[in-house]
C-alpha cells in the first residue's frame, strides 16, 4: 500500500485534459514533494501572513525550508499521526512554480480514513486553487482508496479556510 501511495499523484489521470468535469478550467497540478520546489517554497513560506493560523514557526533562511521538505519526505517515509501520510506540490500550471502544499496524513485504510492539510502561498488566497487541490486530493481517496471519512484540523477564526472546505463538501462535526 505504501508503494501504491508514493507512485501516485492525484490528477495524473486528467493530466492530458485543460479542464476537470463540466469545462471547470485546470490551473493546478499536483507533484512530488522534492529539493526541486526549494526556491518557490521559500519565497511563499517566509510570508509572515502564511502564518496567521498555524502552530508552526516561520523559516528563516533557505536551509531551514530545505529542513521543512526533508520532515516532508520523512512523513512520506515513515507516515505520520499514526498512519501513512503523503504530501504534495500544488503548482501553477502556467508558471509550473510551486505555490503550495496539501498532504493526507494519519491514513488508516482498515478504518477508510485519514486528515488533510494544506498550505498556499498568500499571493493565491481566494483564487480557488486550493479548491482545485482538494477536489483532487478527495476524488484520489475514495476513488484510488476507498476512504470514507477525511477531516481536517483548522483554526476556528480561519474563514477562508472553513468556506473553502464547506464548498468541496466538508461538514461540521460538532461532537
Amino acid at each position: 500500500l505504501k508503494d501504491k501511495l508514493k507512485n501516485q499523484i492525484p490528477g495524473k489521470d486528467l493530466e492530458e485534459s485543460s479542464t476537470y468535469f463540466r469545462n471547470f478550467k485546470k490551473r493546478i497540478i499536483l507533484s512530488e514533494i522534492s529539493q526541486n520546489g526549494l526556491n518557490d517554497m521559500y519565497e511563499y513560506s517566509i510570508l509572515p501572513e502564511f502564518y496567521d493560523y498555524m502552530d508552526i514557526k516561520a523559516p528563516k533562511t533557505k536551509n531551514d525550508t530545505s529542513d521543512y521538505i526533508k520532515k516532508l519526505l520523512d512523513r512520506n517515509k515513515n507516515g505520520y499521526k499514526g498512519g501513512l501520510a503523503n504530501y504534495w506540490f500544488i503548482n501553477e500550471i502556467i508558471t509550473s512554480k510551486v505555490i503550495g502544499t496539501i498532504g493526507l496524513v494519519g491514513i488508516d485504510i482498515e478504518n477508510k480514513n485519514a486528515e488533510i492539510g494544506y498550505g498556499l502561498s498568500p499571493a493565491y488566497w481566494g483564487s480557488g486553487m486550493i479548491f482545485e487541490a482538494l477536489w483532487l486530493i478527495i476524488k484520489y481517496s475514495f476513488e484510488k482508496f476507498k476512504l470514507e471519512n477525511i477531516h481536517a484540523e483548522f483554526d476556528l477564526h480561519n474563514l477562508r479556510t472553513i468556506s473553502v472546505l464547506k464548498a468541496v463538501g466538508f461538514e461540521e462535526n460538532k461532537g
